[in-house]
């Protein structure tokens, strides 16, 4: 389908339209497995907009191909998006029209959200304020973070109530606490960290404990290593994998047998990850082998030279 052009419209039409696309849309489908895409680091946003596009035929096409499942999913990544961000601002008006055509149930919805969130500019914030009233939780939780990211500080009252909610359900409420812990407010860092525990992961929806296990990742929380190393263990392939990031990310020493245990993964790539991840963390030098692993760690106790004073625990 072509693109909608709005050019001709006045700014303020834009925004009402475009703040309509996320407002206005069906009842909110059963919780999935779908997670939101590793945040990054926070950037400022600027009072002016962007230039005219001046790489508009390929910005174009990113746009296509990012709706092709074979070009970008979630398990070998997104060539397209990395060519939109590349292109920064300039790609900020042809992602919000194709955004305000677009079909929010589609996986691409929140991937050209999550660019947005790393699109410092001014434009895109009125749209990603109408998406935290979304019936979608994917959408209010993608809009939350990117807003997080972008350090909008108009939308705290609205992510404030967000994060209070009773009735919300984990993937919103943990995205608007790492939004406003991005904010300035680290004492949110505990909302987020109530869906982090062992206990949780193993009872909430694999698609929330996936989201949480990567947001408590990007802010560094070393308090939710119990939580990853459940997740390590889980059957779900991307809770699997955020969890042995999130491992390494906070220098879990202890989570040492979790990494051993995934080298007998099914999945090639988390075994791949899991072994560099292993060499990272003990300085050993072991091929992808965990019997070779489960020797080093019988004989050594999972001690390194790095952490002879705190020998890790088994988990069961």
């Amino acid at each position: 389908m072509p693109l909608l052009r709005l050019h001709s419209l006045p700014c303020v039409l834009c925004f009402l339209v475009l703040q309509g696309a996320c407002t206005a849309s069906p009842p909110d489908p059963a919780p999935s497995q779908e997670q939101a895409s590793t945040p990054g680091d926070p950037a400022q946003v600027p009072n002016s907009p962007a230039p005219d596009s001046t790489n508009k035929d390929a910005i174009e096409r990113a746009l296509k191909n990012i709706q092709d499942k074979g070009q970008c999913n979630r398990v070998m990544g997104c060539p397209p998006a990395t060519l939109l961000l590349k292109s920064g601002t300039e790609a900020i008006a042809p992602i919000l029209r194709q955004l305000e055509i677009g079909n929010p149930d589609a996986p691409w919805f929140t991937e050209l959200i999550d660019l947005l969130g790393s699109m410092p500019d001014s434009r895109t914030l009125p749209f990603l304020r109408g998406c935290l009233k979304n019936t979608r939780w994917l959408i209010r939780s993608h809009a939350a973070i990117a807003l997080g990211r972008l350090k909008d500080s108009e939308s705290r009252r609205q992510l404030t109530e967000m994060a209070d909610s009773p009735s919300l359900d984990v993937a919103t409420v943990a995205s608007a606490a790492y939004a406003l812990v991005r904010l300035g407010d680290t004492r949110r860092n505990d909302t987020l960290l109530r869906f982090a525990t062992e206990s949780a992961i193993r009872t909430q929806n694999w698609g929330w404990s996936t989201l949480v296990v990567e947001l408590a990742t990007d802010l560094r929380l070393r308090r939710a290593a119990p939580g990853f190393r459940v997740a390590c263990q889980h059957r779900d392939f991307f809770l699997r994998r955020a969890a042995i990031r999130g491992i390494r990310r906070i220098r879990d020493l202890e989570g040492v047998d979790c990494l051993i245990d995934r080298l007998a993964d099914p999945i090639p790539s988390i075994r791949r990850e899991a072994h560099g991840y292993l060499q990272d963390l003990t300085g050993e030098e072991h091929p992808l082998d965990a019997a070779a692993w489960e020797a080093w760690c019988t004989r050594t106790t999972c001690r390194t030279p790095k952490n002879l004073s705190k020998p890790t625990k088994k988990t069961p």
